[in-house]
C-alpha cells in the first residue's frame, strides 16, 4: 500500500527521498510517482507518495537505513540556506526642469536668466560629488540660437559660475538680441561636457535638454527631455529582470513634435551581464518599453529624443544608472 512522507525545513529532494526510502536506489520511481525532479525544491509541508514500487528498489539496505534513522530520529537535511535573490535600484537619475529666474524682460535685463534645476523624480541614492559638473573638468555648458536662425552656428556658453553640483541648480544669462524670435538653448552636442552629475560612488549620468524661450519675456515656452521609467519585473537567484518605459514630457509648442525616441542604454550592446532587450511580453508591440534581465553590477541605460520642428530642434537625452546587488 504503500506510505507518505511530509518535506520538513531545510530538505532538498534528495533529503526527502532519503527520508522517505533509505536509499537513492528507488529515486527515479518516486520522482516519477510524484511527478517531481529530482533538482526541485519541496515546498515545506508537501506530501509525497513513497510507493511499494520504489520501496522494493531501495531493497533491504533502504529499509536497514530506515530502521536506524527512526531509532536515531535523524533528520536529514542538506539544502543549506538559500541565497536570497538580488534587488534593484535606480541610483542615480538626474530629473531636470527649467526655472526662470527673473520676471524683468530680456530688454530690459540684456539677457535671458534661468536655472537648470533637480525636480521631483531626481534619484541620487549616494549623495552627489559637488565639483563634477563644475569648472574646469565637465562645465555645463549649453547651445543658444533663435530659432529664426537656425540652422545656424549656435554660440555656447557655460554656467553663470562653477556650479556646485551638490545643489542641484546650475544658472545661465543667455543674451537677448530685439528682433529675432523665439530663443532655443540645448545641452551641448557632447553629452559628458553637458549636465553631468556624479555621486560618491563614481556613477555618472547625464542629461541634456533643450529650451524654448519667448521672443520678448522670461517665460520659458518648453521644456524638452525624455523620461525613464524603471520598474522590478522578477528576480531570481542571481538575476532580476527589469521594464524599462520610455516617455517625453508634454509637448505644446506650435508646429513642434515628438519624431522618435532611441534608447541608448547598454544592453544594446550586448554588454557582459545583459542579456539585450527584449519587447515586454505584456505590452509586446509598444517600442517604448523593454525588458532586460540582469546579473549583479551597475548599469547605464538612457534615451535620447528627437523632433520635428520647421527650424530644427537638437536631440535631447537622459541617463539613469540601475545598480543589482
Amino acid at each position: 500500500m504503500g506510505t507518505t512522507i511530509k518535506a520538513k525545513p531545510n530538505q532538498s529532494m534528495r533529503d526527502v527521498i532519503l527520508q522517505g526510502l533509505g536509499s537513492m536506489e528507488g529515486a527515479m520511481q518516486f520522482c516519477w510517482d510524484n511527478g517531481v525532479a529530482i533538482s526541485d525544491v519541496p515546498v515545506v509541508g508537501t506530501v509525497y507518495q513513497v510507493s511499494d514500487a520504489a520501496i522494493a528498489l531501495a531493497g533491504a539496505a533502504g529499509l536497514s537505513v530506515l530502521q536506524e534513522v527512526a531509532k536515531e530520529g535523524i533528520v536529514f537535511g542538506t539544502l543549506g540556506t538559500l541565497p536570497a535573490p538580488p534587488t534593484m535600484r535606480v541610483v542615480l537619475m538626474p530629473v531636470l526642469k527649467a526655472v526662470a529666474t527673473t520676471a524683468t524682460t530680456p530688454a530690459t535685463t540684456g539677457f535671458y536668466e534661468f536655472n537648470i534645476e533637480g525636480d521631483t523624480g531626481f534619484i541620487d541614492v549616494y549623495g552627489l560629488v559637488a565639483g563634477i559638473g563644475g569648472y574646469p573638468s565637465e562645465p555645463n555648458n549649453v547651445h543658444y540660437i533663435t530659432t529664426d536662425e537656425e540652422p545656424g552656428s549656435p554660440t555656447v556658453l557655460a554656467e553663470v559660475a562653477a556650479t556646485d553640483m551638490t545643489a542641484k541648480s546650475i544658472s545661465y544669462k543667455v543674451p537677448w538680441v530685439t528682433g529675432h524670435s523665439n530663443m532655443l538653448v540645448f545641452g551641448a552636442a557632447d553629452p559628458t561636457a553637458c549636465t553631468t552629475f556624479e555621486d560618491t560612488e563614481g556613477n555618472k549620468a547625464h542629461a541634456w535638454p533643450a529650451i524654448i524661450l519667448d521672443s520678448a519675456t522670461q517665460t520659458i515656452e518648453q521644456y524638452l527631455n525624455p523620461i525613464l521609467l524603471v520598474e522590478l519585473v522578477s528576480s531570481a537567484p542571481g538575476s532580476v529582470t527589469i521594464r524599462l518605459t520610455r516617455s517625453h514630457t508634454a509637448i505644446t509648442f506650435t508646429g513642434l513634435s515628438l519624431f522618435a525616441m532611441i534608447w541608448t542604454d547598454a544592453a544594446a550592446g550586448g554588454v557582459t551581464g545583459v542579456t539585450g532587450r527584449m519587447p515586454d511580453p505584456a505590452d509586446p508591440t509598444n517600442g517604448n518599453k523593454m525588458i532586460c534581465t540582469l546579473l549583479p553590477g551597475v548599469y547605464t541605460f538612457g534615451v535620447i529624443a528627437t523632433y520635428a520642428y520647421t527650424a530644427g530642434i537638437p536631440n535631447t537625452g537622459m541617463q539613469c544608472v540601475v545598480e543589482v546587488a
